[in-house]
């Protein structure tokens, strides 16, 4: 990687972040893999919330939305106080909803917050559910209500790169480009 040392410690975050994206997404694939592999296995709700990002991570398109969407309602059956499935359902739906997907996307845009709503009351610190309460509001037009939410994801955790590019986005929105960079 060729880089200019004044700003080795920028270049480290943004590998950093990189990297970790991709194995996140990497174990997502590889417990889905398991998963189909074991067949008859009974899956518990951290196993249908994995199976939903590894679903979710895939080439964006309505089925793979939608079969994330199953998995991560799934979830809630098994462990109804599941802060993860409630995050990843919001996320999903909210992709449905930016991508033109959602049958109803007001419908959609409020199920996506009264989820996240729910998870943030049951862990305020959660980084992704901050960001993933951004995305919507930015849809609904609530603009600083997403920089906000962006803001706290980002302070949470500094090196979450879909966060930092939301907030840049949203700051652009908001008509503060100098913000935005």
């Amino acid at each position: 990687i060729d880089t200019d040392r004044a700003v080795l410690g920028d270049a480290q975050d943004v590998i950093t972040a990189s990297l970790a994206r991709a194995l996140d997404v990497q174990l997502f694939e590889s417990v889905r893999r398991q998963l189909e592999r074991e067949g008859e296995h009974h899956p518990d709700a951290r196993d249908l919330v994995m199976r939903g990002w590894a679903w979710f991570y895939r080439s964006p398109s309505p089925n793979t939305m939608q079969t994330a969407i199953r998995d991560f309602e799934a979830a809630p059956s098994l462990e109804p106080a599941s802060i993860d499935a409630k995050v990843g359902l919001a996320t999903a739906a909210t992709m449905n909803v930016a991508e033109g997907w959602a049958g109803d996307a007001e419908q959609e845009k409020e199920r996506a917050e009264q989820l996240l709503t729910n998870a943030l009351q049951g862990d305020a610190n959660r980084s992704a559910a901050h960001f993933a309460m951004g995305c919507p509001r930015r849809l609904q037009g609530r603009l600083s209500e997403s920089r906000f939410s962006l803001q706290r994801a980002v302070n949470l955790n500094p090196s979450d790169a879909r966060a930092l590019r939301q907030l840049a986005t949203t700051h652009i929105f908001l008509g503060e480009p100098s913000a935005a960079i």
